[in-house]
């Protein structure tokens, strides 16, 4: 018997790339990445909560995962400074 679990989140092709390279995965295929990068967002305790947006810190190398709330699509990888965090939550409100 086979087990098969949907993932809740998909990832575009964009945020593969970024994810192998800033996360220094480029050995993992899609599907282990998939898997890795939709537990990693399930086990965050960082995100920062937008109105369009999440921004789920991946605790490796300060990456943050960009989220479209809608669609549960990873849109990108990147870094995020403090500065940055603070622009964000401030131009949310």
């Amino acid at each position: 018997m086979s087990y098969y679990e949907k993932n809740k989140y998909s990832i575009s092709t964009h945020s593969f790339y970024r994810i192998k390279e800033r996360l220094n995965m480029r050995s993992k295929t899609d599907l282990e990445l998939n898997i890795f990068v939709n537990e990693l967002i399930n086990n965050s305790t960082d995100v920062i909560d937008t109105k369009k947006t999440l921004y789920v810190n991946t605790q490796i190398n300060d990456v943050y995962l960009v989220i479209d709330k809608i669609s549960n699509l990873v849109i990108t990888a990147t870094k995020i400074s403090h500065e940055k965090q603070i622009r964000i939550i401030e131009e949310d409100k």
